[in-house]
């Protein structure tokens, strides 16, 4: 093979990648741009209005969805491998029992008044926004259950599309042609959105439907089995995000969290990289368990390690060394947080360079050590950055979940080593003990009709 048919099947390997990338990278630049017509004509407190309701909203549709849209990605790829489409029957029960949950969660927070709404955004957002918020919620819950039906079945740029970029594309369009006005116009075009973007996913997913013929039928009990644990460690992972944005509005009130919104947003260039290929490689992996091949799972890991660091490290120098002028773009207020930047920064570089750990574990069927881990990670952040932010300020909070994450990515790649004997960064796989890796594929429910 000559060198230019190798680069072109390099290319070819990684194109998902590169697409998924270029998505997550167009997600975030529009954030940048929300970021910066709020941030800049109106303050860091209006930004941190706006980020603690679609940061809430976010949190509460991955409570809404229970796990489901991850289980999908765990489940449906068998529908790729055995050549067939989604049972219609399957494809209606996951996508009413996920939109009915956020519904009813929705319907809580109108019933239930101050009770709920006061720990889930404090003082900071008036209460009128809890009509836009329920809307926001069911609309984040369904472009992304949608979205993970679509890169179940290898339909990466388009389940992106609806699940990270319609969004956050649509509200930067409108505030850069001076459309909206006030953080409330911001977040009802979000909500609306939100909810186009769920449309756009469901048409999308029908061509994966089948009603004759063989087709997967998963039960739900199955994909509850799988779900439940799943939904624990993605909860915990939105917590943190929800939380230390409230952290940083009860301490340092709205404005404290528009300007840790922004040094989140920041640092998130690096995350964006870990995020776009993460979305991807799931399902791959899953399929390789599913075909029993723990060599294969071991290239995905080394390939999704390796182009993330490759990506990664320049971002990384670039943030290390000049933050304070991208901060300066938004506003002087918000130089600042130039040290969280960096504090943010290293702790995000170190997890790349670890690799994709938890979510092997997870993808092996290893679902409730995932969840432990991560719930003992979660619990420990709502122990120690109350305390960090309130004798830290920003820096001790972004240290605090800096150490907090790091440590569980570590306790992940150990698992991964001893039960499958895979190094997720090379991809070398060893002998574990026993002779056997402890891989658990999905319950035997999930078969053709």
């Amino acid at each position: 093979m000559s060198t230019a048919a190798k680069i072109q099947e390099r290319l070819r390997h990684h194109m998902p990648s590169i697409v998924a990338l270029g998505l997550r990278g167009t997600a975030l630049l529009a954030g940048f741009v929300i970021t910066y017509f709020i941030g800049h004509k109106q303050g860091p407190a209006a930004n941190g209005q706006y980020a603690l309701v679609t940061q809430t909203a976010m949190f509460l549709s991955t409570a809404g969805l229970a796990g489901i849209d991850i289980a999908v990605v765990r489940h449906f790829p068998a529908a790729l491998t055995r050549k067939m489409p989604i049972a219609l029957s399957t494809f209606i029960k996951v996508s009413f029992l996920s939109i009915m949950l956020m519904v009813g969660i929705g319907l809580a927070l109108w019933a239930t008044g101050d009770v709920l709404w006061q720990p889930l955004v404090g003082h900071a957002v008036p209460k009128s926004a809890l009509l836009v918020l329920s809307v926001l919620l069911i609309g984040r819950g369904g472009s992304r259950l949608f979205g993970a039906v679509l890169r179940s079945q290898h339909v990466f740029t388009l389940g992106q599309i609806v699940e990270v970029s319609i969004i956050p594309v649509a509200v930067a369009l409108l505030l850069a042609a001076g459309m909206l006005h006030t953080p409330g116009q911001a977040l009802w075009a979000t909500a609306i959105a939100s909810i186009a973007a769920t449309v756009i996913g469901l048409l999308a997913c029908l061509r994966y439907v089948g009603m004759r013929g063989e087709t997967l039928s998963v039960p739900m009990k199955n994909l509850l089995h799988s779900s439940l644990p799943l939904w624990g460690v993605y909860m915990s992972i939105n917590a943190v995000d929800w939380f230390t944005l409230t952290l940083a509005a009860t301490y340092l009130n709205a404005s404290g969290a528009g300007i840790y919104r922004v040094a989140v947003q920041a640092a998130g260039l690096m995350q964006v990289i870990s995020i776009s290929l993460y979305s991807i490689y799931p399902a791959r992996i899953s399929a390789s368990f599913h075909a029993g091949d723990l060599a294969w799972t071991g290239r995905l890991t080394r390939s999704a390690t390796r182009v993330s660091a490759l990506c990664a490290a320049p971002i990384a120098l670039v943030l290390l060394i000049f933050p304070e002028r991208l901060l300066a773009i938004i506003g002087p207020e918000f130089i600042a947080c130039a040290p969280v930047v960096r504090i943010l920064v290293i702790g995000q570089l170190i997890n790349t360079l670890i690799g994709p750990a938890g979510m092997t574990l997870a993808m092996s069927g290893n679902e409730r050590l995932n969840l432990i881990i991560s719930i003992g990670g979660t619990g420990l952040m709502f122990l120690a950055a109350p305390f960090a932010t309130k004798y830290g300020g920003l820096e001790g909070l972004a240290t605090s979940i800096t150490t907090i994450m790091i440590l569980r990515n570590v306790v992940s790649l150990f698992f991964v080593s001893r039960l499958l004997g895979l190094n997720v960064a090379t991809g070398k796989v060893r002998p574990v003990k026993g002779g056997k890796p402890k891989v658990h594929t999905p319950p035997a429910g999930a078969a053709a009709e």
